[in-house]
């Protein structure tokens, strides 16, 4: 990280000082081609503004994915493992591979998935793949998580989040899923 800035200070500085240098301002009050030094301070100072805004490279699959996370490939695995799924909530991150932001998220949303792999399910849905479905919940930004329950869409929540912050959005639906749960037996302890 020091030596991305220090390059980036480096070469903003050489630039600015080789425009104080070869584009000369006639009246003296230019910053950055006033002279040489003032260019190279004023290049420094725009090169350490740009090191610190580049975001680093991600690297490939620096975190491998967990083998509860699943991957929605077609309709019909929307359907089965989202739409059909009643009995625990599902979260649905919608993404692209391309998508910084949502490389950023996959290892949240891998590590919740062994976290909450009784309680709810995690899928991931590329959207470049799959623009239809897409289109039909209106995803206009990535990553955007949506949470399904009993098949209806309960939450949607765009942008990078903490594991913590999905698990305490997913306890909701454990709650009323063990509600649903006790009240089923408790039925049947009565039918008996």
């Amino acid at each position: 990280m020091t030596q991305k800035i220090l390059t980036f200070i480096f070469i903003g500085g050489l630039i600015g000082s080789m425009m104080g240098y070869f584009g000369k301002c006639s009246t003296g009050s230019c910053p950055l081609t006033a002279t040489p030094l003032r260019g190279a301070l004023y290049g420094a100072f725009w090169g350490l503004l740009l090191s610190l805004t580049v975001s680093p490279p991600i690297p490939k699959d620096s975190v491998p994915e967990s083998k509860n996370v699943i991957k929605i490939t077609d309709s019909e695995i929307f359907d089965k493992e989202v739409l059909k799924t009643l009995d625990i909530s599902v979260l649905v991150d919608f993404y692209a591979p391309w998508c910084g932001p949502c490389k950023r998220l996959s290892p949240v949303l891998s590590s919740l998935a062994d976290k909450v792999v009784d309680k709810a399910k995690v899928c991931k849905l590329n959207t470049d793949d799959l623009g239809e479905i897409s289109k039909q919940y209106k995803i206009r930004t990535i990553p955007t998580v949506i949470i399904f329950y009993k098949g209806a869409e309960v939450r949607r929540i765009k942008g990078i989040k903490s594991e913590k912050y999905y698990i305490e959005i997913l306890k909701q639906y454990y709650v009323e899923q063990e509600n649903l749960d006790s009240s089923s037996n408790n039925n049947n302890l009565e039918e008996k």
